[in-house]
């Protein structure tokens, strides 16, 4: 429900007949079913461990029938031991403000500025688990928003979206507190691969589908750190499922109902320019234009980190050397020298030309203050990613010493 009667009319007759909504019910595959099906499971003996089963497995399959009313609420309830209740699957509301078109900005092409970074720190051998996270008593910025485990009892609404496209994340929950404050759920099995974000690719910058989640804290610590608005993050389970939960950012996407005038020149902005330092920072693979909102006072939010701190000191999706089409000249795309295109030219940009005293400033000492940064970082990131972040900081700050750039405005 979107507490707008107009809106929930439209949104449950799409979901009537023409796009199925997905259930999830204890101990069960995840199912299609229409707006208004009465959704019924077995009967809870596990409490919050009593949960679906993986969304790997899911399966559409025919409505069950009505069960008896228990004393869980509806949908997939919380309540305790007893026949699950009858219940309709809540459907999403009108968006939060992420944008669904992941345009790609303009002029995001090309190299990194003079220097080299230097010796790559070792990936994680082949082959390598990642070992369980303990989940961090706050979130990345300490707000007082929800952490640790989480379960639908502690939410007044929630709203699933499911995202049909290929590559990121598949699915979110938007949750509501009693108290209106809402929050953004992204469950670590609805990630997939995408380019150099996952898959066998993803395997040599590490960031690797169900490993997305983790990153955004991290982004959020040193978005505080530079002087970057993005919302607060937590690393939490949800109904026992690992993922990110993040604040409601408020504003409307770049690329939304601007003219190509407007959003070029916000791009030549001050503000783009100290948001493009932080996300070659962080490495960030994905800065399109629904990732960036403009709030009301005319700044910007920076959301949606997942695809961020390789273990390297590389940023993957840069070229070794520019170059172009071997059998087309006039070809402006970007090729490594061995002829094979590279993926992310349109979704990460290159380091500005000049950035804030402000941001220059915040830099130094973040970089002068190592030993603080890593522990706060420890929670979500492993030693060599932590590490690839610290050198894209101190190759920055090189090239501003040696070479004026980028210049100091």
């Amino acid at each position: 429900e979107s507490f707008d009667p107009t809106i929930d009319a439209s949104i449950r007759a799409q979901h009537l007949n023409k796009e199925p909504l997905v259930a999830f019910v204890p101990l069960t595959s995840p199912q299609g079913v229409w707006a208004d099906t009465p959704v019924t499971g077995p009967t809870r003996t596990k409490g919050s461990s009593d949960r679906h089963q993986p969304l790997t497995k899911a399966t559409e399959g025919a409505p069950g029938g009505a069960g008896t009313d228990g004393p869980g609420t509806d949908g997939p309830g919380t309540g305790g031991p007893g026949t699950a209740g009858t219940g309709t699957v809540e459907t999403a509301g009108p968006g939060t403000g992420t944008g669904a078109d992941e345009t790609a900005l303009p002029g995001t092409v090309g190299t990194a500025g003079p220097g080299t970074v230097g010796t790559a720190t070792a990936a994680p051998a082949p082959g390598a688990t990642t070992q369980p996270r303990a989940l961090p008593g706050t979130s990345a910025l300490g707000s007082g928003m929800p952490s640790g485990e989480l379960s639908r009892a502690d939410f007044a609404h929630v709203h699933i979206r499911t995202m049909p496209r290929a590559g990121g994340a598949r699915q979110m929950l938007i949750l509501q507190l009693p108290d209106g404050r809402q929050f953004i759920f992204k469950p670590a099995s609805a990630e997939q691969p995408h380019g150099y974000r996952g898959g066998a690719q993803g395997q040599e910058s590490s960031i690797v589908e169900g490993e997305f989640y983790r990153r955004n804290g991290a982004a959020a610590v040193i978005a505080d750190a530079l002087g970057v608005r993005t919302p607060d993050v937590a690393s939490v389970t949800y109904n026992g499922e690992p993922g990110s939960l993040q604040a409601y950012a408020e504003g409307t996407a770049l690329g939304a109902g601007r003219t190509k005038d407007q959003i070029d020149a916000f791009l030549a902005s001050a503000p783009m320019r100290d948001l493009d330092v932080f996300d070659y920072v962080i490495a960030n693979q994905d800065r399109n234009a629904g990732n960036v909102l403009i709030g009301a006072d005319g700044r910007p939010t920076a959301i949606d980190h997942d695809l961020s701190f390789p273990a390297t000191e590389r940023r993957f999706g840069q070229p070794d050397v520019p170059g172009t089409n071997p059998s087309n000249p006039n070809d402006g795309r970007q090729y490594r020298k061995d002829g094979s295109r590279i993926q992310l030219e349109a979704w990460q940009r290159k380091l500005p030309p000049a950035m804030s005293a402000e941001m220059a400033d915040r830099l130094r000492a973040m970089v002068g203050n190592e030993a603080a940064f890593r522990e706060r970082l420890a929670p979500y990131l492993d030693a060599a990613e932590i590490d690839g972040a610290l050198a894209r900081a101190r190759l920055i700050l090189n090239l501003m010493d040696t070479q004026g750039f980028p210049a100091v405005i």
